[in-house]
């Protein structure tokens, strides 16, 4: 018995490898997406008010600190009676420069940590991105960027300002402290030789 010839199964694996790399693609297309909605809140203007906020925290303290340090001086120098002597000026410019040098080191500082944020940002959405490129699980890719994000923008622990002109008043009072004019009894107190400034700790808060 002949059995007549028959054409042979088509070959389509080729066409199946083009649909599943191409569904791969899509997924992993997704999961892109996902990320990039999830970090668009890290944009200019997010950055722009983490920085301000960091300076807020730290400029008026700064402020405080400096009135509190020039009174402190205007007393100690008029104790010596040198408060329009060469000395007295010298120690009013050391302590506007030091203030001005205060204000300078925080702007400095504010822009170190907002590039801090951006940096530990970028980084985290290139480790996603990688990952979403390893698994093409748009759904994992969409919590992993939530949950990244959200821990990204959570608010960052800023530490104390601490006593900041504290050596320059210090070694003014010291200075001083041989002096025959006394303060004011109600004076004496605050403006002793290495008192503390009140609330000169400053007061820790946290940005964002």
């Amino acid at each position: 018995m002949c059995l007549s010839g028959g054409s042979p199964p088509k070959d389509n694996s080729a066409e199946i490898a083009r649909q599943q790399a191409q569904d791969r693609e899509n997924k992993v297309n997704q999961g892109k997406a996902s990320i990039d909605s999830a970090f668009s809140v890290f944009d200019p203007a997010y950055y722009d008010k983490y920085k301000q906020t960091y300076l807020d925290n730290y400029n008026p303290e700064v402020d405080r600190q400096f009135g509190v340090a020039k009174q402190q001086t205007q007393y100690n120098l008029a104790r010596a009676g040198t408060t329009d002597a060469t000395i007295g000026q010298k120690q009013f410019g050391d302590l506007v420069r030091n203030y001005g040098q205060q204000k300078q080191n925080i702007a400095s500082q504010a822009i170190d940590a907002t590039n801090k944020l951006r940096t530990d940002v970028e980084n985290q959405k290139t480790a996603l991105y990688g990952q979403n490129s390893a698994s093409a699980d748009p759904s994992l890719a969409s919590i992993s960027a939530l949950s990244n994000a959200n821990s990204l923008s959570q608010p960052a622990q800023l530490s104390p300002l601490g006593s900041v002109f504290a050596g320059l008043t210090n070694g003014i009072a010291y200075g001083v402290a041989g002096a025959n004019n006394k303060l004011p009894a109600g004076y004496a107190n605050a403006f002793a030789p290495g008192a503390t400034l009140p609330g000169g700790n400053g007061s820790g808060r946290v940005v964002g």
